[in-house]
């Protein structure tokens, strides 16, 4: 089946799906502005790449996370070679390298340095939920909760795997981030109270890109982006199971995203992308795309 026919159709299930809800279940009316998203969304077939996206295409210039300690075997944790990396690349302007047929666990990581590249062409793997380090605040009952102004929405989006927060930062490449988010699922299947971390949040970021990459199986949203502006966001697989459970693909919360908005989904089980009043997307008009190998 041709992919924007795919597409079209997993927009009409959604659609349809979502309303069932509310005519049963009493949630809040999807406001107009959000259908126009899934439809922009859904009409861009632009940005995918045949290859490696641009800021990945000289691979010379990058330090190599291998040559910092890293295993790559997706055992043992990689998480201080890539910190190393990070710290070491050439500034003003460093890159990062993650390499192809190796697969990174990595434990949750906040990165703030800014003019700054890493090109995954591997697998960035999350933690098992068994093994994964207890949240600040691990569910809608806890204290941290009541505690604050924060609403439950504004709550959850603290809890995340990845998160990146300065200016002029790309993360790219062909390979995958897997959140290894099949018991977190379980868990809130049983438990809807409890809170799991987002697969990848761009927070207060400034001029940031995430190109080309296959996010999947997020314990919860796969991608969020918080208080931020200039954020592209470019040719994203995006896949969750029927299985999985509260897996969007986008969520844009007080942020501009633009100027282009690219993405599709393997899997017909995720929103494509949710947005706040307060958040802007700017979809440009539909190249001719060529097919993603």
């Amino acid at each position: 089946m041709p992919r924007r026919r795919l597409l079209r159709f997993a927009l009409v299930a959604l659609l349809v799906t979502f309303l069932q809800g509310v005519a049963v279940g009493g949630e809040d009316t999807m406001k107009a502005e959000i259908v126009s998203q899934y439809k922009a969304v859904l009409n861009s077939t632009s940005g995918c790449f045949c290859g490696l996206p641009p800021p990945c295409q000289s691979p010379k210039e990058f330090t190599n996370i291998m040559h910092h300690g890293a295993v790559g075997d997706g055992v043992n944790n990689d998480s201080a070679a890539l910190l190393a990396a990070v710290e070491v690349a050439s500034r003003p302007s460093g890159r990062v390298l993650l390499p192809a047929n190796k697969t990174f666990l990595i434990w949750p990581v906040f990165l703030a340095r800014p003019d700054l590249s890493i090109c995954l062409q591997g697998t960035w793997l999350a933690p098992r939920m068994a093994d994964y380090p207890a949240l600040a605040c691990p569910s809608a009952d806890s204290t941290c909760v009541s505690e604050t102004n924060r609403t439950p929405e504004e709550q959850r989006m603290q809890q995340a795997y990845i998160t990146i927060s300065t200016k002029h930062f790309i993360l790219a490449g062909n390979g995958t981030i897997e959140g290894q988010g099949t018991d977190w699922w379980d868990l809130r299947r049983a438990e809807p109270s409890i809170f799991a971390p987002i697969l990848l949040k761009l927070l207060r970021c400034r001029f940031c890109k995430v190109l080309g990459l296959t996010l999947r199986n997020s314990p919860f949203y796969h991608c969020s982006v918080v208080d931020s502006r200039h954020v592209a966001l470019k040719a994203l697989d995006i896949y969750a199971p029927e299985s999985s459970r509260n897996t969007d693909g986008i969520g844009l919360f007080r942020s501009q995203v633009g100027p282009e908005v690219s993405t599709h989904t393997k899997g017909l089980y995720a929103f494509l992308c949710k947005t706040s009043a307060a958040s802007k997307t700017r979809v440009p008009p539909n190249p001719r795309a060529q097919p993603r190998r």
